[in-house]
């Protein structure tokens, strides 16, 4: 209605949870993505992390870095579930940020859709990684807005 888009990532996940960059509180975005993920990495973990050191971690097979993407797994999941209530798309495609954690993260992703998911969508729905980098998503949105009819 007024020229901007759904803001999925701002809804509430956790109502009494973390503070968002938006200044929101327990919204997906707080859990869901790479900052997300390094807090989950400093609760769980006992230490201040990246994103990248966390994903090394992981994948040499490090435990607690595994319990940390499989809680952000399902924090996502359980907000695309919600999304998915309200939308019923055919796919959630996931860019930036923890989408970079591939294939294994998003088969979890994808699981935790389909615990939380309405019965009636339940397999129906997937989720893509982008093949569409970061820095070529930022230019491709700005670019668009030059066939944009809005003035």
């Amino acid at each position: 209605a007024n020229g901007l888009a759904s803001e999925g990532g701002h809804i509430c996940i956790e109502p009494k949870g973390r503070l968002c960059g938006c200044g929101g509180i327990g919204h997906l975005e707080a859990y869901a993505s790479a900052t997300g993920l390094e807090k989950t990495a400093k609760e769980l973990m006992g230490k201040e992390l990246s994103g990248k050191e966390v994903f090394e971690l992981w994948q040499k097979g490090d435990v607690l870095a595994d319990k940390v993407f499989s809680q952000t797994a399902e924090y996502l999941g359980r907000g695309l579930a919600t999304m998915a209530s309200l939308f019923a798309p055919q796919a959630f495609i996931l860019a930036g940020g923890v989408s970079g954690a591939g294939e294994e993260f998003r088969k979890r992703v994808e699981k935790n859709l389909n615990e939380y998911i309405f019965p009636s969508f339940k397999g129906h729905v997937k989720v893509l990684i982008s093949s569409v980098s970061r820095e070529e998503g930022a230019i491709l949105g700005a670019a668009s807005l030059v066939f944009s009819d809005k003035e």
